[in-house]
């Protein structure tokens, strides 16, 4: 999650790359939805590593350790959403 919406309890992003990339691991306190646009990414969460092909749509729990990183080819295309309790209730 970009810095700055680590504040927010409500954002979203949108991201294309055509170049390699890798999300370290991290967690934090908002819950996360993650839509594959385009492309497949490999996205490692908790202990176990997924496939993610164009189309799927993943749910990270707050806190939940996660990352994603290249698959067959680096170009690819995601919109993530990410909130917070307080913006649930």
């Amino acid at each position: 999650m970009e810095s700055s919406q680590n504040d927010q309890p409500f954002a979203i992003s949108r991201v294309r790359s055509m170049k390699s990339s890798t999300v370290t691991r991290h967690d934090h306190n908002a819950y996360e939805l993650y839509y594959l646009l385009d492309g497949e990414r490999n996205y490692f969460i908790r202990d176990r590593t997924y496939r993610i092909k164009k189309g799927m749509l993943v749910f990270i729990g707050k806190n939940d350790l996660h990352s994603t990183f290249d698959a067959d080819s680096p170009c690819h295309e995601r919109v993530l959403i990410t909130f917070k309790d307080v913006f649930i209730s």
